[in-house]
């Protein structure tokens, strides 16, 4: 169990608490926030279990709480996102290429001089949403 860094896993070595404007060597990152203390707790109210500190909204970022403890923890670097997260993003690229499909096709169809070849445009157009969903 290390104290390290929220964004980079880098230790702190030095002894004692960093003070508000100490930065982690490696990243950069503010040492005394909310996400490095111990109180820290995303699934509390405010997301902090001391009931006595007055609410921060930037977590990330250093502040001034009276009540920090460099939290003794092992670090685990952060993964892709939450599996609904990346559900979602598949469905918004594909839901992008069907409408660059959709916009391909009607510029060829406003590019058509007779009404055959509209119709034409509109019906392949309608096979290709369906092949890419």
């Amino acid at each position: 169990m290390t104290r390290h860094c929220h964004n980079c896993g880098e230790p702190w070595t030095l002894n004692g608490q960093p003070g508000r404007g100490e930065t982690c060597m490696k990243c950069r990152a503010d040492l005394r926030v909310c996400l490095n203390c111990a109180h820290y707790d995303p699934r509390a109210a405010h997301q902090r279990r001391e009931r006595r500190a007055e609410p921060v909204l930037e977590k990330h970022v250093g502040n001034f709480c009276e009540y920090f403890e460099f939290a003794l923890r092992e670090w685990t670097p952060k993964t892709g996102g939450h599996p609904r997260e990346r559900a979602a993003r598949e469905q918004l690229k594909k839901y992008s290429a069907i409408e660059i499909v959709r916009r391909k096709s009607s510029r060829v169809c406003q590019n058509a001089d007779s009404a055959f070849l509209q119709m034409r445009c509109k019906k392949r157009a309608f096979f290709r949403v369906r092949l890419a969903s």
